[in-house]
C-alpha cells in the first residue's frame, strides 16, 4: 500500500493526522483523535472513552477501490438511470444516468476517466467530453457541486490523474486534446493504474463509551460498542458485537450487529438491520429488512420503508411499519403492526393492539380490546379473540371462540367462528356467517347470504337475505329476519356417550350435565317454561345466584360452586386448566353482572316461577 504508517498506539489526547494507511498496534487513548485521509485503518487494540476517529476518502478512491454491482437501478429501454455503479462488458462504467452511448453525472470509466459532464463513447478507446445536454433525460442530472468543475464554467475531467478543462475534451486512447489541442493538463499527479482494495475501518477490540467515529469506508468492530457512542458511514455500514445504551448509529449500508441495549438509535438509508436482539426504547429506520432473530423490547419503534420485517416476540407499546410482510411470534399489549403492501403473521396478541395490513393477517390468539384490519384480504384466528375486539377485513374472517362485545366486519366474504360467540357481539358479513352458542343481546347480519347458528342466548338479533337455520336453543326474546329465504329450527341433537376419562383430575363429563344439555322436561301436566342454560351454573346445574366468570376457561359459574371446586381441585372443570401457583382461587374470578342483569329480567317476566331451582309454572 503507498503511504502505510504503523504506530505503536495513541496515546491519550494525542491528536494523530495522516493520509494513506495507518496501522495502530495498540490502544486508542482517551479523548485521542485519529484523522486520517485517502486510506485504511486497522486498530488492533481499544478505542478508549471519548476518542474520536475521522476517516475520509475521495470520491475518486471511494469508486475505484469499490466496483459494485448496481443497486436499485431503473432501465427502460436503452435508458438506464443508477443510484449505484455498474458492469459493463469488457470494461468498467459508472454514470448516474446514461442513455445509449452517452453518461453524465458522477461518471468513472475504467478507472482513468472521471468527471460530472457528459461522456459520449465514441467505440476503439475514444470519448468525446462536452457539457450536459440541456434536454431529455439528461436534464435529471443535478451539475451542482461537482468535485471536478472548473472555476470559469469549462467543462472538467481528470484522465489518468491529471486534471484538463476547457469547452471540448476529447479522449483517443492515452492522448487527451483540449480544444483541438493535444495536452498535458493542469496537474501530473497519477493514480495507480490497478484499483487497490477497498479501504475499511478496523477495530479488533472494544470501542468504549462517548466515542465518536465518522467514516466514509466501511466500519467493522470485533468487540462491542460502549455507551453514548456516535458512529456514522455516509458511504458504508457497520458490524459490530453488541451496543450498549444510548448509542446512535447512522450509515448507508447494512447494520449488523448483536445485542442493542436501550435507547439507542440505528439508521441505514440504503439497507437493512440484522441484529440479535433490542432491548428497550430502541429506535429503527432502514430502507431495507429489519431481522431481529431474538425479542424486540418495550417502547421499540421500528420502520422498514421499502421491505418487511421478522423477529421473535415482541415488547408491550412497539410500534413497527413496513411495506413488506411483518412475521413475529408473541406481540405485547398496546402494539401496533402496520404493512402497507403485505400481510402480518404472528402468534399469541396482547391487550390494546392494533394490527393493519393490505394482505393477510394470521395469528394464533388476540387479546382485549384489539383493532384488526385487513384492507385486501382477511383474518385468521387460530384461537381464541378477547372481549371488545374490533375486526375489519375484505375477505373471510375466521376465528376460535369471540369474547363480549366483539365487532366483525367482512365486506365481500363470511364469518366463520369455531367457537362460542360472547354477549352482545356485532358479526356482519356479506356472505354466511356461521357460529355456536351466540351470547345474549348480540347482532347476526349477512347482508347477501344465509346464517347458521347453534344456541343462541336471549335477545339475539339475526338478519339475513337468505335462510336463517337454528339448530338447538332459541328464545323467544331472539329476533330472526330473513327477507328472501326461510326460518328453520332445529332441536339440539342428543349427543352419544362419552367414555370416562383415564385421568383422576375431574373434568366436566363428570358434572351432572353440560352447559349445551336441555333441563329436565317437566309433567305434561304443566306448562313448561325453558330456562336458558346460559342461566345454569355448570356444576350444580341450578340457576345462578351470584354468577362468576372463571378466568381460568372464560366460562361462567355459581360463585360459591366454582370456589370450591377450585379449592378442591385447583383446575377449571371445563378444560382442566391449572391455577398458578401461590395466587389465590378469587383472583381467578370476575363478576359476571350483566348476566345477573338478564336472569333478574328472565324472573321478572316469569313470575310464576317463584322458585328459580325449578323450570315450570
Amino acid at each position: 500500500m503507498e503511504n502505510r504508517k504503523v504506530i505503536n498506539g495513541v496515546a491519550r489526547n494525542e491528536i494523530v493526522k495522516h493520509e494513506g494507511d495507518l496501522i495502530v498496534e495498540g490502544d486508542v487513548g482517551e479523548c485521542a483523535q485519529i484523522n486520517l485521509t485517502e486510506g485504511a485503518l486497522i486498530i488492533k487494540g481499544n478505542v478508549k472513552e471519548g476518542a474520536r476517529i475521522n476517516l475520509s476518502l475521495s470520491e475518486e478512491l471511494r469508486q475505484s477501490s469499490s466496483i459494485k454491482a448496481s443497486f436499485g437501478s431503473v432501465s427502460i429501454g436503452c435508458i438506464s438511470i443508477r443510484n449505484g455503479g455498474s458492469f459493463s462488458a469488457g470494461s468498467y462504467s459508472y454514470a448516474d444516468i446514461r442513455i445509449n452511448n452517452k453518461l453524465a453525472g458522477n461518471v468513472n470509466i475504467d478507472n482513468r476517466i472521471f468527471t460530472d459532464d457528459q461522456v459520449e463513447e465514441l467505440g476503439g478507446g475514444k470519448f468525446r467530453i462536452t457539457k450536459q445536454d440541456s434536454n431529455g433525460m439528461f436534464s435529471f442530472v443535478s451539475i451542482n457541486g461537482r468535485k471536478n468543475k472548473s472555476p470559469d464554467g469549462k467543462i472538467a475531467a481528470k484522465i489518468d490523474g491529471v486534471n484538463y478543462a476547457g469547452k471540448e475534451i476529447f479522449v483517443d486512447k492515452k492522448e487527451v486534446w483540449v480544444d483541438g489541442i493535444l495536452s498535458t493538463g493542469i496537474e501530473s499527479k497519477k493514480s495507480p493504474s490497478v484499483p487497490r482494495e477497498t479501504p475499511k475501518l478496523l477495530i479488533e477490540g472494544n470501542v468504549e463509551d462517548v466515542v465518536v467515529i465518522a467514516s466514509d469506508a466501511e466500519i467493522i468492530v470485533n468487540g462491542n460498542i460502549g455507551k453514548f457512542c456516535q458512529i456514522s458511514s455516509e458511504y458504508d455500514g457497520l458490524t459490530a458485537k453488541n451496543i450498549d445504551e444510548e448509542t446512535k448509529i447512522v450509515v448507508r449500508n447494512a447494520i449488523k450487529v448483536g445485542n442493542v441495549s436501550r435507547l439507542c438509535n440505528l439508521t441505514s438509508h440504503q439497507y437493512g438491520l440484522n441484529a440479535d436482539s433490542l432491548a428497550n426504547n430502541v429506535n429503527v429506520k432502514t430502507r431495507d429488512q429489519i431481522e431481529i432473530y431474538g425479542d424486540i423490547g418495550n417502547n421499540c419503534k421500528l420502520v422498514s420503508q421499502q421491505y418487511g420485517l421478522a423477529s421473535l416476540n415482541i415488547g408491550a407499546g412497539v410500534e413497527i411499519t413496513t411495506r413488506d410482510e411483518i412475521k413475529v411470534k408473541n406481540v405485547g399489549d398496546f402494539t401496533k403492526l402496520s404493512s402497507a403492501n403485505y400481510g402480518v403473521k404472528g402468534g399469541a396478541v396482547g391487550n390494546n393492539v392494533h394490527i393493519n395490513a393490505r394482505d393477510q393477517i394470521e395469528l394464533s390468539s388476540v387479546g382485549d380490546n384489539s383493532r384488526i384490519e385487513s384492507k385486501n384480504y382477511g383474518i385468521t384466528v387460530d384461537a381464541d379473540v378477547g372481549s371488545h375486539a374490533v375486526f375489519i377485513a375484505r375477505d373471510v374472517i375466521s376465528t376460535g371462540s369471540v369474547g363480549n362485545r366483539a365487532n366483525f366486519t367482512s365486506q365481500n366474504d363470511k364469518i366463520k367462528i369455531r367457537g362460542d360467540v360472547g354477549q352482545s357481539c356485532k358479526l356482519n358479513a356479506k356472505d354466511s356467517i356461521r357460529a355456536r352458542n351466540v351470547g345474549a343481546s348480540s347482532e347476526i347480519t349477512s347482508r347477501n347470504d344465509e346464517v347458521e347458528l347453534v344456541n343462541l342466548e336471549n335477545y339475539v338479533k339475526v338478519n339475513a337475505r337468505d335462510n336463517i337455520s337454528i339448530m338447538g336453543l332459541c328464545p323467544t326474546s331472539c329476533s330472526l329476519h330473513s327477507s328472501s329465504g326461510k326460518i328453520k329450527k332445529f332441536p339440539q341433537p342428543k349427543q352419544p356417550p362419552q367414555p370416562a376419562p383415564s385421568q383422576s383430575t375431574p373434568v366436566l363429563s363428570e358434572v351432572k350435565q353440560t352447559l349445551f344439555s336441555p333441563p329436565a322436561v317437566t309433567s305434561s301436566e304443566k306448562r313448561e317454561v325453558v330456562i336458558p342454560e346460559a342461566f345454569l351454573c355448570i356444576i350444580t346445574q341450578d340457576v345462578m345466584q351470584n354468577p362468576s366468570i372463571c378466568l381460568l376457561d372464560g366460562k361462567t359459574y355459581e360463585t360459591a360452586a366454582i370456589t370450591e371446586w377450585l379449592t378442591k381441585h385447583g383446575t377449571s372443570p371445563f378444560n382442566r386448566a391449572k391455577m398458578e401457583s401461590g395466587r389465590s382461587v378469587e383472583s381467578y374470578l370476575v363478576p359476571n353482572r350483566n348476566l345477573l342483569d338478564l336472569i333478574d329480567e328472565f324472573f321478572e317476566e316469569h313470575p310464576g316461577l317463584a322458585n328459580r331451582s325449578t323450570n315450570t309454572i
